[in-house]
């Protein structure tokens, strides 16, 4: 995807990770993974696998479809490794292009601007050597521009979600209407994520309203969270990393 020229080769899921995070971006992989027809979902909100993994698929999509082993509600997906390193990558690459901040720069210079000029000033000022209002007022640019440092997204960030939300702003219209008219009713799956991304839920709504419940994660999770494995026995382990690499689907 070519965003106007600046910033070439962003994916719909990095597209999805820049406008929402990483539940955005997994909500796009699965959409994506459903338009290809990969993907089955039940009336509990939960999601099966079908076929092979996408060979042309997007790095997250590879990811994601190898962690579905099963039934799983997509809530479950996160928890999974693989999936939490795919999501890390993606937040790293769009770090790396001055799209996201880096988290700890999301904390260090807010708490730099805002402290650093209030003591200063508090000091100075006591000292008599400055005037109140001209330390307020120092005080004030300091957690002004401690402000500009706690979005997610950097300017260049912002410049190109919105870029993309005016372009994009009547696509998924043309995608509604794409579908009612394809005689199997399949979409694209690239354009299906890139309007995903953009458009988040509204889109799932309307694209796949039979899978709406599971691409969206509202069904009912069936499975424990949070259970300690190392109480399932010492085999545990080791099977499962066999069963992982004998799986054909998984792309490691």
């Amino acid at each position: 995807m070519d965003i106007d020229g600046e910033q070439p080769g962003l994916s719909a899921t990095e597209v999805a990770c820049l406008a929402g995070g990483d539940r955005a971006a997994l909500r796009t992989g699965l959409a994506m993974l459903y338009a290809r027809g990969l993907l089955d979902a039940d009336q509990r909100g939960r999601l099966e696998r079908t076929g092979s993994s996408p060979r042309d698929g997007e790095p997250l999509e590879r990811v994601l479809f190898a962690a579905l082993v099963g039934r799983l509600h997509p809530g479950e997906l996160p928890l999974k490794p693989r999936v939490r390193t795919a999501l890390r990558d993606l937040r790293r690459r769009l770090e790396r292009q001055g799209l996201l901040r880096r988290p700890w720069v999301r904390v260090v210079f807010p708490v730099v601007f805002v402290t650093v000029p209030g003591v200063a000033t508090a000091r100075i000022g006591a000292a008599g050597l400055l005037d109140p209002a001209a330390g307020l007022a120092v005080a004030l640019a300091g957690v002004v521009v401690a402000l500009w440092f706690v979005p997610r997204r950097t300017a260049a960030g912002s410049r190109v979600i919105s870029r993309l939300r005016g372009r994009l702003a009547g696509a998924l219209d043309q995608l509604d209407a794409l579908r009612a008219g394809a005689p199997d009713g399949r979409l694209p799956a690239e354009a299906v994520g890139t309007v995903v991304a953009v458009h988040g839920a509204t889109a799932v709504r309307r694209l796949f309203p039979t899978a709406t419940r599971a691409l969206l994660g509202h069904g009912r999770r069936d499975r424990v969270i949070g259970v300690d494995h190392a109480e399932e026995g010492p085999w545990t382990g080791a099977a499962k990393s066999e069963i992982s690499s004998e799986n054909p689907t998984s792309p490691f």
